[in-house]
């Protein structure tokens, strides 16, 4: 997938802070958990449904998610990162699912509720994270990345225009010439707002003139000379 540099406030900005913040929220949101209610481990309770291993465990993945997520950005890291991710995150709210279930309308519901508030508002929280995260991977991979240059699983980039032109050149996108605006927007002669300018002719050599106004002539080159010595 080809990395594009996004606009301040477009939607791809907007969703990369959401998603930034989100994670530190989650991240700090399980340490107060486990520091508030770190008794809750020698419960029977949690014996039987493991809170406090799913706070621990997923505090510690959406740190390591939130971590990559600046440091590998393109090629094969990224889209096995980003596979990674949803396997995990479709694995964890499936746990989380299946504990819910099993623990609703028990006593130990009531427990964790009533005692351990922190550490259950914080599992809520994660199950909900972990569901929501798992389906959103799993459409990037199969569904978004078909149709768009951007990839939301990954830190964005920002990019003037002088170094989004000089990228496309490099990379032979485009051509290597560029008419521009006051304002540093490529665009073509006449048409303001354009984003690819019209590559100027290159002259031609005075050695090849004559030749040149043969062939426009429609006479074939080097025809005459050869006639000339017969």
């Amino acid at each position: 997938m080809v990395r594009e540099a996004v606009k301040m406030l477009s939607f791809t900005f907007v969703f990369v802070v959401l998603h930034v913040l989100v994670h530190i929220g989650l991240i700090c949101f399980s340490v107060a958990a486990i520091a508030d209610d770190f008794s809750v481990r020698d419960t029977a309770c949690d014996h039987s449904f493991h809170l406090f291993k799913y706070c621990g465990f997923n505090g510690a993945g959406f740190f390591i998610s939130l971590l990559t997520y600046f440091i590998l950005k393109t090629g094969e890291p990224a889209r096995a990162r980003a596979a990674a991710l949803g396997i995990m995150h479709s694995g964890c709210g499936a746990w989380g699912v299946s504990t819910w279930g099993a623990l609703v309308d028990t006593d130990c519901e009531t427990v964790f509720s009533d005692q351990y508030l922190t550490m259950w508002l914080c599992w809520n929280s994660l199950v909900a994270a972990n569901c929501f995260y798992g389906i959103l991977y799993m459409l990037h991979e199969l569904v978004w990345s078909r149709y768009q240059n951007i990839d939301l699983t990954v830190v964005c980039e920002a990019q003037s225009a002088e170094a989004a032109k000089a990228q496309a050149t490099r990379a032979g996108t485009l051509p290597s010439t560029y008419n521009y605006t006051k304002g540093g927007v490529p665009s073509p002669a006449g048409k303001k707002g354009s984003t690819v300018g019209t590559p100027a002719a290159a002259p031609i050599p005075p050695e090849l003139q004559a030749e040149y106004q043969k062939v426009v002539a429609g006479v074939p080159p080097f025809i005459s000379g050869i006639d000339s010595q017969h």
